[in-house]
């Protein structure tokens, strides 16, 4: 449990635009921005949180969220925001980047990070033939599907969950690859969790580029590609905040069963 130093918060507040009571939390905290924050302040839903932490990551402070979108695995749900409450008690989450590098057709390289996660896909209505090496060793050496993903434990919520993986805690010590509408080979529906340590590599099977494929790195287009190497960053991460009485296994839960 972790408890902010008790004095006025110095914020960087971001909130959702199309969001009326978002809006509304953001003009009532004005008065606590400033130009050397502390501490980021979210209003909105996952999305709004995602894209905070795509501007804002490199200012190495913490994102707090309060939720006022759908599930909020990233955010608190929080019934009357006073000032106070960006002090704590917190509840502290470390969640590392991904790395991403892509090779172009042309062999150009480009290289970016990834919170949720990144993926190859394959161009509609054409599945992708991909290669999956894992650590230096091929795993499947022809992966018939419309896309294959590595993803964070805090991205197994979204997109991976989409795929098919199951959802795990943020702050759990895996990557999670999985491939969307698999055909081949047909056992690998679930895809596979790996040690956070590894090193994952999605090429195209298809030299003749008659089936192109596509980078995406946290719903951000990368371009056409013929490789993608993903790994657990090092030295990039995020660290999230959230009230004690966040409940993350009732909302996994909740996406893992259906509703009665």
């Amino acid at each position: 449990m972790q408890t902010r130093e008790k004095k006025s918060p110095k914020l960087l507040v971001v909130a959702d635009p199309w969001n009326s009571d978002a809006k509304s939390l953001a003009k009532r905290f004005a008065h606590l921005e400033s130009k050397r924050p502390d501490l980021i302040a979210v209003f909105g839903g996952d999305g709004t949180m995602l894209r905070a932490i795509r501007r804002y990551w490199r200012r190495k402070i913490p994102f707090v969220g309060v939720n006022l979108g759908h599930r909020g695995f990233l955010m608190s749900t929080v019934a009357n925001v006073t000032p106070e409450f960006f002090t704590g008690p917190f509840i502290r989450r470390v969640s590392p980047l991904l790395e991403v590098e892509v090779t172009k057709p042309n062999g150009a390289k480009r290289r970016t990070f990834a919170f949720n996660d990144a993926h190859v896909r394959a161009r509609t209505p054409r599945a992708g033939w991909f290669e999956v090496e894992v650590d230096g060793e091929v795993r499947i050496p022809k992966l018939v599907a419309d896309g294959v993903l590595v993803s964070t434990a805090a991205g197994s919520t979204a997109y991976a969950t989409a795929m098919g993986a199951h959802p795990v805690p943020i702050g759990t010590e895996v990557l999670i690859v999985v491939g969307s509408n698999v055909a081949e080979p047909r056992s690998w529906k679930h895809g596979a969790n790996l040690p956070l340590g590894s090193e994952v590599v999605f090429r195209t099977k298809d030299s003749g580029r008659w089936r192109k494929i596509y980078g995406v790195a946290d719903s951000a287009s990368l371009g056409e590609v013929v490789e993608m190497r993903i790994r657990s960053s090092k030295t990039a991460k995020v660290e999230l905040l959230f009230t004690p009485d966040h409940d993350l296994a009732r909302k996994l839960a909740l996406l893992q069963f259906p509703s009665q």
